[in-house]
């Protein structure tokens, strides 16, 4: 029996045109109109050949897809790559960060978590200021005894600084080292004698007043050595030794019960005892009024201060009696003095006044420096070599070492 060949047609894709396909299996066949090959739809094909066709067709199509994306895919892989990268980095870059902050965070950690209690922090205690004037060495007390006292009334040091201590009344002069070791002492032999006035020189010469007489001691052993001149009917008070030895006293008339009057008078000697001139109403002649409480000091110049006690005044002559300033006034203002009564002068040329509330500083031309109070009350003051102020207090000496 011969074989049945079976005929289909369909359209050519190119031109539109039937073409007959008799099922032979061929995948594209010519079409008679157009002359192009056309392929055989996959219906029309033995079942094999159609799946071969497409596959074939299938792998043509995803082969054409890919090579149109062809150009966004060579455009976004280098990006992807970047960004990866880029990802990368930071992710190793905050994984460092992160570890190296946990190894600066480590100590306080430790610190906060130890159980160990804190040191103490020590806080330094600042030292205190030290006052002006210090009280470095007191002794004496009172008593007739040996290095005992009844009214030490007056103070000098000499060169060796040994201290001379006069009580107000009986003529007794102590003298002490300068750690206050009792040395000896001496009297003028006149049980009824009133100091008046008292001064020391550099080799121990005491000179003491007694209102009608100058007398001058060694200072060590107690001999007496002479008499300053006093002219007739005259009484002395105060007196003060120069740093050369020449000295000046205070002079008075005499009425004929002995009481003092006006005016004043200041006399100046050499070394050696003699009278060099005389100063008439030095004081009362500028101040205006008696003048019957004095005091006098030299200092490193030879200059002579006298201190006025009624109008709490200053009053400053050369080595050759010329006046030469003033100063001070009476008062409670902090430069200013009350009742004045006793004045020292030390190295530098400043000038030391003890009044009724301490002691006020001035300099050489009267310009206040400060005021100190001191421990006891005072009367006599004198300077040491080393610039120690020595005072004589109620029943003691006292020693105080100043600031600068």
């Amino acid at each position: 029996m011969s074989e049945i060949t079976r005929v289909e047609s369909f359209k050519c894709p190119n031109c539109g045109a039937p073409i007959e396909y008799d099922g032979q299996g061929e995948k594209t066949v010519k079409c008679p109109f157009c002359g192009e090959p056309a392929l055989v739809p996959a219906q029309l094909l033995p079942k094999e050949s159609a799946n071969r066709v497409y596959s074939s067709v299938d792998a043509r199509q995803r082969v054409t897809r890919t090579s149109s994306g062809g150009a966004w895919g060579v455009t976004l892989v280098p990006l992807i790559l970047i960004l990866v990268v880029i990802v990368i980095v930071a992710i190793i870059a905050i994984s460092n960060t992160t570890a190296k902050y946990a190894r600066l965070q480590a100590p306080t950690v430790a610190a906060v978590v130890s159980t160990r209690a804190p040191t103490p922090t020590t806080v330094p205690t600042p030292s205190p200021i030290p006052p002006f004037a210090q009280n470095t060495l007191t002794f004496g007390s009172a008593g007739k005894a040996p290095g005992q006292m009844t009214n030490p009334y007056r103070i000098g040091v000499d060169g060796k600084g040994n201290v001379y201590v006069a009580d107000y009344t009986g003529g007794r002069v102590q003298v002490f080292n300068a750690n206050g070791k009792y040395l000896s002492s001496f009297t003028n032999g006149d049980l009824e004698y009133h100091l008046d006035g008292f001064a020391v020189d550099r080799k121990g010469i005491v000179t003491m007043t007694d209102h009608t007489a100058m007398l001058r001691f060694n200072g060590l052993t107690g001999e007496k050595l002479n008499a300053l001149p006093v002219p007739p009917g005259t009484g002395v008070t105060e007196v003060a030794v120069g740093p050369e030895g020449g000295m000046a006293a205070i002079l008075y008339p005499l009425r004929p019960d002995g009481s003092r009057l006006a005016p004043e008078s200041v006399a100046l000697y050499d070394a050696s005892g003699k009278v060099l001139q005389t100063l008439k109403a030095p004081v009362s002649e500028r101040s205006g009024s008696d003048e019957m409480a004095l005091a006098l000091a030299f200092d490193g110049n030879d200059n002579l201060y006298i201190v006025s006690a009624s109008s709490n005044e200053v009053f400053v002559f050369g080595p050759d009696g010329k006046f030469i300033n003033r100063f001070g006034s009476g008062g409670n203002g902090a430069d200013q003095i009350q009742s004045v009564n006793f004045i020292a002068i030390d190295s530098q040329n400043k000038v030391y006044l003890s009044d009724a509330r301490g002691i006020a500083i001035f300099d050489a031309t009267g310009r206040f420096i400060r005021r100190f109070k001191i421990d006891d009350g005072g009367h006599g003051m004198a300077f040491d070599d080393n610039d120690a102020l020595w005072v004589a207090q109620t029943a003691s000496i006292t020693r105080y070492t100043l600031g600068r």
